[in-house]
C-alpha cells in the first residue's frame, strides 16, 4: 500500500507541474516589434554592429565600433574628426552577441567588455601621443585587464550584462546564470572574508527572456520575462534576500542607464509608446508618449539619457506614419523640443556629454539611411553644427 502511495504522489506530483508549465507557457504573445539596432555594411570592416562613445573624457573626439568580418569581430576606435581608425582587438565572433559592447564598472576599472564565441573580452584601452602629436591607442597587455575569459556553454548565451560580475541567459533555458569575473564590490567579497567557499557558477530559476543590467551599488539585477501579458521587467534584490518584484509592465526594449543604476527604455501602453526611464529609488518617469510608428526599416523608437543626481538629460527618435523621423530631446531642466527632422532617419540614438574646463559638451549620434547605405551623423544638443561620417 504505501508503495502504491508513492506511485499516486508521484503522479499527482508530475500531473500538476505539467499542467503549471502548459499554463506558464502556453499562449505566451508573439513579440512583433522589431528592436532599435546598428546593422552597418562597410567593405573594410565588414558589418558594424554597434557603436559607442567610450567614457573616458581622453576619449571625448574618439568613438568605438565592432567590426564583424569573415567570422572575426573587431574593436575600432574612430577619430570623429579626422576619420582616423585603429583597431584595437580582434576575437572569434558569437553566434548571438555579436553586438556586445560594454562598459565595467568604472569604480574598479574602466574595462571594455564584449563578447566571443567561447566566453567574454576584458579589453583595456591606454592612449598615449606619438612623436608628431597624434594620438595612439594601444592595448593594454596586463593579462588581469586584457584576458578572454571562457565561460561554461556560452555559445549559446542570448544576452548578458557585467560589473564584474557576469550574469547571463542560455538558449532554450530558464536560468539566470552568474559568475564572478574580478575583483568586486559586492557581496561575495563578504562572503570571502567569512572564509565561504564561493562557488563558480550560480544559477537563479526564472524563466527569463533576456538580461537587461545589474546595478552594482544596490545589488539589483532586472531582466525581462515573457508573459500571458506581454514582456515584463523584474528586480532581482539581492540586498533584499533576493526578493524578485515586477518593475515595468509591456516593455519594448530596455537597456541600464549610462552609470547602471537605473533603466531607460520604450514600453507598450495600448496606443501609445511611452518613453521610460527608472533611476535609483525612483518611481518610474514617463518623459512622453510617443505615436506607435516605425522608421524605414521597422524599428521602434530608441532612447538614450544621462543622469547626474535629480538632473536628467534624454534624447529619443520618434516617427510618422510615413516613417518621417525626428530627435525629440527632453530633460528636467528643458521643456521637450525637436532638433532633428530626417525623413530618412533611423531608429537607434547616442548622447554623450562631457566638460571642457567649466563648460558641459552635448552631443548627439544619430543614423540615416540613404542610397542604400547607413550614414553616421553627429550634432550638438541643440542639432547644430552636425558631422557626418561615411561608412
Amino acid at each position: 500500500m504505501r508503495r502504491i502511495g508513492m506511485i499516486i504522489f508521484s503522479l499527482i506530483l508530475f500531473i500538476t507541474t505539467f499542467c503549471v508549465y502548459k499554463y506558464e507557457t502556453s499562449g505566451l504573445p508573439n513579440l512583433d516589434y522589431k528592436r532599435p539596432s546598428i546593422n552597418i555594411k562597410s567593405e573594410k570592416y565588414g558589418t558594424i554592429t554597434n557603436i559607442a562613445y567610450h567614457r573616458k573624457e581622453s576619449l571625448k573626439s574618439w568613438i568605438l565600433f565592432l567590426g564583424v568580418k569573415d567570422k572575426e569581430t573587431s574593436l575600432y576606435c574612430l577619430n570623429v574628426e579626422n576619420g582616423k581608425v585603429q583597431k584595437i582587438k580582434s576575437y572569434e565572433t558569437h553566434p548571438n552577441l555579436k553586438n556586445v559592447l560594454l562598459f565595467n564598472d568604472g569604480f574598479v576599472d574602466n574595462s571594455i567588455i564584449t563578447a566571443y564565441d567561447k566566453g567574454i573580452c576584458k579589453i583595456q584601452i591606454d592612449n598615449r601621443e606619438d612623436e608628431n602629436g597624434n594620438t595612439i591607442f594601444e592595448e593594454n597587455k596586463n593579462l588581469e585587464k586584457n584576458s578572454k575569459i571562457p565561460i561554461q556553454n556560452f555559445e549559446n548565451a542570448t544576452s548578458m550584462d557585467v560589473k564584474e560580475k557576469l550574469y547571463y541567459t542560455l538558449k532554450g533555458d530558464k536560468l539566470i546564470y552568474s559568475r564572478n569575473i574580478g575583483n568586486s564590490r559586492n557581496s561575495d567579497v563578504f562572503h570571502f572574508m567569512k572564509n565561504k567557499k564561493i562557488p563558480e557558477y550560480v544559477t537563479y530559476y526564472k524563466r527569463p527572456y533576456e538580461v537587461v543590467n545589474f546595478n552594482c551599488i544596490d545589488e539589483i539585477l532586472s531582466y525581462t520575462k515573457l508573459e500571458k501579458s506581454g514582456l515584463n521587467l523584474y528586480y532581482i534584490k539581492f540586498n533584499d534576500e533576493g526578493k524578485t518584484s515586477l518593475e515595468i509592465k509591456n516593455v519594448v526594449h530596455a537597456k541600464g542607464l549610462k552609470n547602471d543604476y537605473g533603466i531607460i527604455g520604450i514600453r507598450d501602453n495600448q496606443n501609445k509608446f511611452e518613453v521610460f526611464c527608472k533611476r535609483r529609488n525612483d518611481i518610474t518617469m514617463v518623459l512622453d508618449k510617443l505615436d506607435k510608428n516605425t522608421d524605414i526599416l521597422g524599428q521602434v523608437p530608441d532612447v538614450d539619457i544621462i543622469t547626474y543626481n535629480k538632473e536628467y538629460t534624454a534624447v529619443y527618435t520618434s516617427f510618422d506614419e510615413k516613417h518621417n523621423g525626428k530627435i525629440i530631446v527632453n530633460g528636467n531642466a528643458q521643456a521637450s523640443k525637436v532638433i532633428v527632422n530626417n525623413p530618412k532617419l533611423l531608429s537607434p540614438v547616442r548622447l554623450i556629454q562631457y566638460y571642457v574646463g567649466s563648460k558641459k559638451i552635448e552631443k548627439v549620434m544619430f543614423f540615416t539611411y540613404e542610397n542604400d547605405s547607413v550614414k553616421i551623423n553627429i550634432c550638438d544638443i541643440d542639432g547644430k553644427n552636425l558631422k557626418i561620417i561615411e561608412s
